[in-house]
C-alpha cells in the first residue's frame, strides 16, 4: 500500500497552480484562440481537484484507477509540451536565419511563427484539447474519495497556516556515537588476529558493522574516518572509500578504489588487470584502511568476484584493515569479519537531542513556552520512530518548517510514522511540487554515487522543472534554492567536497519507489533488464550497450539518456549511438560524458528538443555541423574541440560551455564579438584561428568569462 501511494505522490507537480494553465494558455495563443475565460474554470475548481485527489490517494479504494488516469494525464502534458517546443524550435531558428543569431531573447518575447501548416496546426489543438479533457476527468473521481485531504497525512503544506521560521542551512551532526565510534578505533589499530585464517591474506583483517537501514551505518565509518583523518599520528598510510550496493561490478569497484587512493581521477581502462596493478602501485608496503559501504553480497554467492576484488590488497602492510558495513551479519561472517559491531537505535536521549537538533536548529523562538510544549510532544512520542537517526534528521527537518505545537502532536502521535520508510515517506509528501519532481530525478544516480551539485541543477533545468518568470532572475540561482531547501531537509547529505552530495540508501529506495514507471536506472544484468517503454528518463551503468540498444530504440517518449559509466562497446558505440539518436527524437539531456567516442554521430543534428549535452571525455576534435542546429541547447561539456564561432552563435539559449581547451574558427570578426552575449564560459583556454587579417588588437574586442588563457 505504502508504494502504491508513493507512486501517486509523484504525480503532485501536475497539479502545480500556474504550470498546466500556462502550457494551455501558451498553445491556445499559438493557434490565435483567447481561451482565459475558459481555462478559469480549470484553475478554479479542475487544478485544485487534482491535487485533492493526489493527497487522498492513501485513503481511496481506487488508487489503481487513479494511477491510471494521472499517468494518462502526465502522457497529455508531456504530448502537449513536445508538439509547443517544436514550434518554439523552428521559431527560434527563424530568429538565428534573421540574423539576430548571439542575442539573448525570451521566447515569449517572439511573435509565434505566422503561418502554422495546417498539419502542425491541427496536432498543436488535438494535443490542448486532450490534456483539457484529461484533465477534466478529475470531477469523475470525487464521488470516490473518502475522506478529505485533511485526513490523507494529518498534515499540511509549509505554505499554509501556522507558525513558521526561517533557517539556515544545519551542519550535519552525530550525536551518541562517541562510544562506538572509538571502540571501532580500538579495532582498527589492533594487531593481533591477522594469521592467514582470518581474512583472505594475513596482512590484512576486516571489522564490520551491522544494522538496520538507516540505524547509521555509513555514519558512524564516516565518523571513524573522521576521526583518523584528524588525529595528529596517522595511523593508516593510505584511506579508500568505496560503496558496494548490490550491483557487485569488481572493474569498477576497483577503479573507484584507485581514485580514493589516489585522490584523483582514474583514467578509463577497460582491462582489470591494469586497474589492479595501479591499485597495487598505490598500497605497495602501505598499511591502508579500505571502508567498503553497503555491502550486500556473500561471499559464498559470489567468490570469484570477492578474490578479485580483494587481490591487489595482498601487497599492503601487516595492521592493514576492511571497515564494511552491512545490514546482514551472515554478509560479515562470509568475509571472515574478525569483529562484528551491531549498531543498535540510538538511546532515548541522544535520539532527542539529534532530533531537537534538526527540529530546531538556528530557529530563534522568542516563545520559551511554545518551545517547552514542542519538546514534550517529542520526547512523548520518541518511540514511534524507534531511535532511527535517519528519522530523526528526516522528520525534525520537516517538523522545522512550522513550529506549530497542534500540527507537531497530529504528525508524531499518529501512524504516519510507525517505521523508517513511513517517516521518510511522510516528509517526501509534505515538500513542495517542484522540489518532489527534482527529488525523484535522483534515482536515475546509483545507490552511493556522490553527485555534483551543479550538474544536477543544470539537468533540472534541461528537463524544465525549474520555471521563472522574472527575467532578472537567473534560473540556477533557483535551482540552487531548490538544492539547498532539499539539503535543509535532509534529502542530500554533504561529503568532504563542498560541491558533492550523496543520497541515503533508504531515501534512494524512496526516490526509485515515488517515480516508478516514468525514471529507470538499468545496472548490472542485461538479460533480467525490463524497459517499459513508458519511460521517460533513462540512466545505464552497463559492460554492452549493444545487448540493450534494441529496447531503447522503442522508447519512442524518451527525454533523458545518461551513461553512468563507460562501456565495452569501444569500436562501434558511434554506430550505436546514431542508431539511437535517430529512433528517439524527444531526448532533451544527453550525457555521454564518461564515453570516449572517436566522433560524434552526424544524427545528433535531429534532436530538435536538445538542452543538455555532455561529452567532455571524448577526443574528437571536429563536431557535426548539424549540431549547430540545435537552437534549444542550453549546457555543452566538451573537451579539446574545434568549434566554429559562426555556429556557436547559433546556440541562442545557451547558458553553460565547459571544456577544457578550445579551438576556435572565427569566420568574421562579427562572430568573435558574439562570444560576449554567451553568459557562461568554464574551461581553461581558447585557442582563436582566423584573425590573420587583423591588423590591431582593437579591432577584435572580446571579453570572455570564466577563461584562464586567450
Amino acid at each position: 500500500m505504502a508504494e502504491a501511494v508513493a507512486i501517486i505522490a509523484g504525480f503532485k507537480w501536475l497539479a502545480s497552480q500556474s504550470f498546466m494553465i500556462d502550457l494551455l494558455r501558451k498553445g491556445y495563443s499559438y493557434i490565435g484562440m483567447d481561451v482565459d475565460e475558459k481555462l478559469q474554470d480549470l484553475q478554479n475548481i479542475v487544478i485544485p481537484q487534482i491535487e485533492m485527489l493526489i493527497e487522498a490517494a492513501e485513503n481511496s479504494l481506487h488508487k489503481d484507477r487513479l494511477h491510471g488516469w494521472l499517468r494518462s494525464l502526465e502522457e497529455a502534458v508531456y504530448e502537449a509540451e513536445d508538439v509547443l517546443d517544436l514550434h518554439d524550435y523552428y521559431l527560434l531558428g527563424k530568429k538565428v536565419k534573421s540574423g539576430a543569431g548571439g542575442i539573448k531573447v525570451r521566447l515569449e518575447s517572439l511573435p509565434p511563427i505566422k503561418y502554422l501548416s495546417k498539419k502542425f496546426s491541427t496536432k498543436l489543438k488535438n494535443s490542448l484539447v486532450k490534456l483539457e479533457k484529461t484533465a477534466a476527468k478529475a470531477k469523475e473521481f470525487q464521488p470516490f474519495l473518502s475522506g478529505g485531504s485533511s485526513n490523507v497525512r494529518g498534515s499540511e503544506t509549509v505554505n499554509e497556516s501556522g507558525r513558521r521560521v526561517t533557517t539556515s542551512l544545519l551542519t550535519h551532526k552525530v550525536f551518541g556515537r562517541d562510544k562506538q565510534r572509538d571502540h571501532i578505533v580500538k579495532l582498527l589499530h589492533e594487531t593481533a588476529g591477522l594469521e592467514p585464517e582470518s581474512s583472505f591474506v594475513g596482512n590484512y583483517s576486516v571489522v564490520a558493522i551491522v544494522g538496520l537501514g538507516g540505524a547509521g551505518k555509513t555514519t558512524l565509518a564516516q565518523y571513524v574516518c573522521d576521526y583518523e583523518r584528524e588525529a595528529e599520528g596517522k595511523h593508516f598510510d593510505v584511506t579508500m572509500w568505496v560503496h558496494v550496493s548490490q550491483i557487485f561490478d569488481v572493474k569498477e569497484l576497483t577503479r573507484e578504489m584507485v581514485e580514493s587512493a589516489s585522490g584523483g581521477e582514474c583514467p578509463r581502462l577497460d582491462n582489470l588487470d591494469t586497474l589492479q596493478g595501479k591499485l597495487e602501485g598505490f598500497l605497495r608496503s602501505k598499511k591502508f584502511l579500505l571502508v567498503l559501504d553497503d555491502v550486500w553480497s556473500k561471499k559464498e554467492a559470489a567468490e570469484l568476484q570477492w578474490e578479485q576484488l580483494l587481490a591487489p590488497l595482498r601487497v599492503g602492510n601487516r595492521g592493514s584493515k576492511i571497515l564494511m558495513t552491512t545490514r546482514e551479519k551472515g554478509v560479515a561472517d562470509s568475509l571472515d569479519a574478525r569483529d562484528i559491531l551491531d549498531l543498535k537505535e540510538l538511546e532515548k536521549n541522544d535520539f532527542l537531542y539529534l532530533f531537537m537538533y534538526y527540529a530546531f536548529g538556528d530557529a530563534k523562538i522568542d516563545d520559551n513556552g511554545l518551545y517547552k510544549k514542542l519538546e514534550e510532544i517529542v520526547s512523548q512520542n520518541e518511540p514511534k520512530l524507534h531511535g532511527s537517526p535517519l528519522a530523526a534528521r528526516m522528520v525534525g527537518s520537516r517538523l522545522r518548517k512550522r513550529m506549530d505545537a497542534d500540527f507537531w502532536k497530529r504528525i508524531l502521535s499518529g501512524d504516519l510514522l510507525k517505521d523508517t520508510m513511513k517517516s521518510l515517506l511522510w516528509s517526501y509528501q509534505n515538500l513542495e511540487a517542484h522540489l518532489q519532481r527534482c527529488f525523484s530525478y535522483c534515482s536515475l544516480f546509483s545507490k552511493g554515487q556522490k553527485i555534483r551539485r551543479k550538474k544536477l541543477i543544470h539537468l533540472w533545468v534541461a528537463e524544465g522543472f525549474i520555471k521563472t518568470v522574472d527575467e532578472s532572475e537567473r534560473i540556477e540561482d533557483i535551482g540552487q534554492d531548490y538544492f539547498d531547501e532539499l539539503l535543509s531537509s535532509s534529502f542530500f547529505q554533504p561529503t568532504e567536497d563542498d560541491d558533492l552530495f550523496t543520497i541515503h540508501d533508504l531515501l534512494h529506495d524512496l526516490a526509485e519507489m515515488v517515480s516508478k514507471d516514468r525514471f529507470l536506472r538499468v545496472e548490472g544484468n542485461l538479460t533480467e533488464a525490463v524497459v517499459p517503454q513508458e519511460i521517460r528518463h533513462l540512466s545505464l551503468r552497463v559492460d554492452t550497450l549493444s545487448d540493450l540498444v534494441e529496447k531503447i530504440c522503442n522508447l519512442k517518449n524518451l527525454r533523458t539518456l545518461i551513461f553512468l559509466t563507460t562501456t565495452d562497446d569501444y569500436y562501434f558505440i558511434d554506430d550505436l549511438l546514431h542508431n539511437i539518436f535517430v529512433k528517439l527524437k524527444k531526448l532533451r539531456v544527453v550525457d555521454i560524458g564518461e564515453l570516449e567516442l572517436r566522433k560524434l554521430p552526424e544524427s545528433i543534428g535531429g534532436l530538435k528538443h536538445l538542452r543538455y549535452l555532455d561529452l567532455h571525455k571524448s577526443s574528437f576534435k571536429i563536431l557535426p555541423k548539424l549540431i549547430y542546429t540545435l537552437y534549444h541547447l542550453e549546457f555543452l561539456h566538451i573537451d579539446r574541440c574545434e568549434l566554429v564561432a559562426k555556429g556557436l552563435a547559433n546556440w541562442i539559449n545557451l547558458h553553460h560551455l565547459y571544456f577544457s581547451q578550445m579551438n576556435l574558427n572565427v569566420a568574421r570578426l562579427g562572430c568573435l564579438k558574439q562570444l560576449g552575449n554567451l553568459r557562461n564560459f568554464q574551461g581553461y583556454s581558447i585557442h582563436i584561428n582566423g584573425l590573420e587579417n587583423v591588423k590591431e588588437k582593437g579591432e577584435a574586442p572580446v571579453e570572455i568569462k570564466g577563461i584562464e588563457k586567450l
